[in-house]
């Protein structure tokens, strides 16, 4: 326990020291060039933040196809030809569990 409220504590403190020497850049900018250049590279950080969100919920709806395709295909094994139940619209599971695959 205590070494873990050292490294929080030890965190804060680089934190707050980054966040002073940033202060302190920025109040010496007259002209606003470091201001400029501080926000193009956080520019830059935003974008790779939401690409890299963007690759983790493509990877999530992939995932996501892969398992009801195995779902739908152990449905058209386990159901066959049997027609759809009174006021249920009819389903062809292969041709559904194909196009999750081909997603």
């Amino acid at each position: 326990m205590l070494g873990s409220v050292q490294e929080f504590f030890g965190a804060a403190v680089d934190r707050f020291e980054t966040a002073r020497a940033g202060k302190a850049l920025l109040d010496g900018d007259v002209d606003g060039r470091t201001e400029r250049f501080i926000r193009s590279k956080l520019d830059y950080v935003d974008v790779l933040a939401l690409d890299a969100d963007i690759v983790a919920r493509v990877r999530g709806v992939i995932s996501s196809y892969e398992e009801v395709a195995a779902r739908l295909r152990k449905a058209d094994r386990g159901l066959g030809a049997a027609p759809a139940p009174a006021g249920v619209e009819a389903a062809d599971f292969r041709a559904l569990a194909e196009r999750c695959e081909e997603r």
